[in-house]
């Protein structure tokens, strides 16, 4: 079974307090087949310490990025925006600089302290319509005031042609990934934006769910780790996590192997053209 992990990281993470180097990454990987991976910088997103404002800046920080990885060939990059402390310019000129490295945007509301909704994102935005990049947003729990996938949802009706991806699926268990599933469907039905989720930090019984309200569109739902951050720097549990979703996957659903395929592999390399 081919995989992309479209949701991965490197640098520093206050939560853990922990440093994940390239190896850290990898070594998540060593015991199934991943051939592709979207990673970002984390230290771009972290803050320092005591303050809001993050470790790295965005063109060093970023550009760190392109020079870790540039002996692994599965890398694709998202580039972290900063819409309280970056500037879209910022993002353009490592767009134009590195144009056939990146794969899409990533943003953290909820570390940046800046509601989904706000007009400081739309520079941003209007470079990924421009660009034709999707959108990675982390989507918190349904109560957040930065980080909602309604407030995400909001945002992505304003740019209805940019791929605008809800991270988590919504933190907070169930009851959050039925309100970011409701956009989802609300997304595909109305045809007013263009959103899609990740299952990272899902569980087992709540990706089941999202695979049969989404149906029979299952390409809106991709497979992702957050890795190596929390159990996923342990690649046993890497593997684990990968195995019981395929084997809910084939308890559940007769087209079992459409839906695997599309949601570790078909729907990333398609959203972020992955050749």
């Amino acid at each position: 079974m081919k995989i992309i992990d479209m949701h991965t990281h490197v640098g520093s993470w206050q939560p853990e307090n922990k440093y994940f180097d390239v190896d850290s990454l990898l070594h998540s990987f060593q015991k199934v087949d991943v051939e592709y991976f979207c990673v970002s910088n984390l230290d771009v997103i972290d803050s320092k310490y005591g303050t809001d404002v993050p470790i790295e800046e965005e063109i060093n920080g970023n550009e760190k990025l392109f020079k870790l990885f540039e002996d692994e060939p599965r890398a694709r990059f998202l580039l972290v925006c900063e819409p309280r402390y970056g500037n879209s310019s910022n993002i353009e000129f490592l767009i134009e600089k590195y144009k056939n490295k990146i794969s899409g945007l990533k943003f953290h509301p909820e570390c940046h302290k800046t509601p989904a909704n706000s007009m400081l994102y739309h520079p941003y935005m209007e470079l990924a319509r421009k660009y034709k990049l999707p959108c990675l947003f982390h989507s918190g729990h349904v109560k957040s005031p930065y980080s909602s996938p309604k407030l995400i949802y909001e945002l992505a009706k304003s740019y209805p042609d940019v791929s605008v991806i809800l991270g988590h699926l919504s933190t907070g268990g169930l009851s959050s990934h039925k309100v970011a599933l409701k956009a989802l469907n609300a997304s595909i039905k109305t045809n007013n934006s263009k959103l899609f989720a990740d299952i990272s930090w899902v569980d087992i019984p709540s990706i089941i769910y999202a695979i049969k309200s989404l149906s029979p569109c299952y390409d809106r739902l991709m497979f992702a780790s957050d890795a190596p951050l929390g159990i996923y720097s342990n690649q046993d549990n890497y593997m684990a996590f990968i195995q019981a979703i395929k084997e809910a996957v084939e308890l559940e659903f007769e087209n079992k192997e459409e839906i695997l395929n599309k949601l570790f592999f078909q729907n990333a390399k398609n959203l972020f053209k992955i050749e």
